[in-house]
């Protein structure tokens, strides 16, 4: 099974990081109070739960293990398997996903301060015959989550024993995980059984600051596992942008300035011999000469935006690019 890259922290709470727990409750009916304390003690932002035994979104269980400043969320199917405990102020999307008729699925996409990420819970049955059409549905499921552009983690309970290199299952498992480039962060048992049959999988670009796997036989007979995603809030700050009220511009003296310009006009015999990059300049020339005339610049002050976390250097590079492949304005404005 593939792990992460980077080395995992068992260290205190990380700054600037959102707290997911992730449990198979092995049914909530004798243990709200239980699972509520775990999420106030611990501090946990999500708590996925598969395994619930609830019967309905209004279930009283579920009500009970929700503190309450946390909202809670299930299939709107009828079953009592997975929920998610987030925190109230958060804005909760229920995403789409494949049907699958070899494990239970559920995905939200969570919007934070900082920004969204996307919780995806899968549970297996262990008393199910692991079959061909598991892994099938499993790679359909993670074809989905590709086009995300925000951070995602899925947390499985896939009844395989992951720890096992002699195990075909956990072989194929692995092996389908590294096609997606995904990385399983959890080590060291997570069941009484000695075997690793909870995880908790990423995309190899989405580190994470920590992954505890907690005792087992606290609230189940699987740990409580706790991963830690880093998220910084940027403080607000504001940044001057120079821009033109082009919705002012007179659409007739505009024509008319294009057409007593030379680029309206027969060029000269001279031209014949420009290159392409002297009738560019000349075409970006005349056409700022046009804009600052009838809508000259202002400057105004606005909050910065925070770019997605996809957004690096790269792409930024790329979008300020003209189609011509002059480098477009600081200011972001094409003239």
């Amino acid at each position: 099974m593939p792990t992460a890259s980077c080395p995992l922290r068992r260290s205190a709470d990380s700054p600037g990081s959102v707290a997911i727990g992730w449990l198979n409750a092995e049914s909530l009916r004798n243990k709200t109070d239980d699972v509520n304390l775990a999420i106030t003690e611990r501090s946990l932002d999500v708590l996925a739960l598969t395994k619930t035994w609830h019967t309905a979104s209004d279930d009283n269980c579920l009500r009970l293990a929700t503190p309450s400043d946390y909202a809670v969320t299930r299939p709107s199917h009828r079953g009592g398997g997975i929920a998610v405990i987030f925190r109230k102020r958060w804005k909760c999307a229920t995403l789409k996903t494949p049907t699958c008729s070899t494990f239970e699925v559920f995905a939200v996409r969570l919007t934070t301060d900082s920004g969204p990420f996307v919780v995806v819970i899968v549970y297996r049955p262990g008393s199910d015959h692991l079959r061909t059409q598991f892994f099938d549905e499993l790679s359909t499921l993670l074809e989905t989550l590709v086009v995300y552009a925000c951070p995602v983690l899925v947390g499985a309970n896939f009844n395989i024993k992951t720890q096992s290199s002699n195990d075909p299952s956990a072989r194929r498992l692995a092996d389908l995980l590294t096609s997606f480039d995904m990385v399983q962060h959890v080590q060291g048992p997570t069941h009484r059984s000695g075997n690793t049959l909870d995880v908790v999988v990423t995309p190899a670009n989405c580190a994470l600051d920590s992954v505890d796997v907690e005792p087992f036989g606290m609230l189940s007979d699987h740990s409580l596992i706790v991963s830690r995603l880093p998220f910084v809030v940027d403080a607000a700050s504001m940044v001057e942008k120079l821009v033109r009220r082009w919705r002012r511009v007179d659409r007739n003296e505009l024509r008319q300035a294009l057409e007593d310009s030379e680029l309206c006009r027969p060029p000269p015999p001279s031209s014949d011999d420009a290159d392409v990059d002297q009738l560019f300049a000349t075409y970006d020339t005349v056409l700022r000469r046009i804009a600052d005339r009838l809508v000259p610049q202002h400057s105004i002050h606005r909050l910065a935006c925070r770019l997605s976390l996809w957004f690096d250097a790269l792409s930024h590079s790329t979008t300020t690019m003209s189609p011509f492949g002059a480098q477009v304005p600081e200011d972001g404005h094409l003239y």
